[in-house]
């Protein structure tokens, strides 16, 4: 129930968002957002029509569909609550520093305290690794998932402020690289927005050549990396089984580096969005 009720007010937010970058119609809105496999355009139009309802989105004389004040509050809002509501969900601990190596997990919530009880001293959530490895970022941190949720995104790096670094990332999520009407994404924008409020530059990588895919799934930064099972998805964060090994390892690190730095100039790679410092 809770977990349904959080989806329908992120839908309705992303609504909010896409009407606010000039999808005025009810037919744009379906093409546009239900582009995402995870939705459908009913569910599209049944959650429009609730917004109407609630005064977050009005429709003139000639059907065209504009934001209110109270919906772009609401939709600053849920982004806010989205980012507190994951953190107490998981209940992501404070990882301790100087560990040369630590197990990342995720597990589903029937587990939890299972796990916490025979596993809580020695292990870290997902979350919590993701933090560290962003934390260490001093010239540059490289995310590498198959699929990518910006909410999950923003979660993770929740009062990162990297301003002398440089974020990469690199994924074959095809909500990124899909082109609307007007030459607009709007998930390509948020990244943007993200990107710009916390580090001094950075790119959104897409890989995506007949059976290829970017399905290794590592966060490396400058002191410290996180190899982990995990995309940057909801479920990922608080509903799969996701293991994974952070290591801050000199040698391991400076490896990973090194291998990440070749494959960003390999063929076959394309550009999203690039943000010069």
């Amino acid at each position: 129930m809770v977990a349904d009720l959080s989806r329908k007010f992120r839908i309705m937010a992303d609504i909010i968002h896409t009407v606010n970058n000039g999808k005025t119609t009810l037919e744009d809105l379906k093409a546009t957002l239900a582009s995402n496999a995870d939705l459908k355009r009913t569910e599209v139009e049944s959650i429009a029509r609730l917004a109407k309802e609630f005064g977050f989105i009005r429709e003139d004389e000639e059907h065209k569909l504009h934001t209110t004040n109270a919906g772009l509050a609401f939709e600053r809002y849920v982004t806010v609550v989205d980012s507190q509501v994951m953190t107490s969900i998981t209940g992501v601990p404070k990882i301790d520093r100087g560990t040369e190596l630590k197990v990342c997990i995720t597990v589903p919530p029937m587990w939890v305290e299972k796990i916490r009880e025979s596993f809580g001293d020695i292990t870290e959530h997902t979350l919590a690794g993701q933090k560290l490895v962003a934390e260490d970022a001093e010239t540059k941190l490289i995310i590498v998932t198959p699929y990518l949720d910006v909410g999950i995104m923003q979660v993770a790096l929740k009062d990162i402020y990297a301003k002398n670094a440089e974020l990469i990332v690199v994924t074959s999520e095809p909500s990124l690289a899909k082109t609307y009407s007007g030459g607009v994404n709007f998930k390509i924008q948020k990244l943007e927005a993200l990107i710009r409020s916390r580090f001094k530059s950075g790119k959104v990588l897409f890989i995506s050549e007949d059976t290829t895919l970017a399905h290794a799934k590592v966060w490396c930064s400058d002191r410290s990396l996180l190899v982990t099972s995990a995309n940057v998805k909801p479920d990922s964060t608080a509903d799969n089984l996701e293991i994974g090994i952070y290591t801050d390892d000199p040698g391991l690190v400076s490896t990973m580096r090194s291998l990440l730095d070749q494959i960003l100039k390999m063929e076959g790679i394309k550009c999203l969005l690039k943000i010069p410092p």
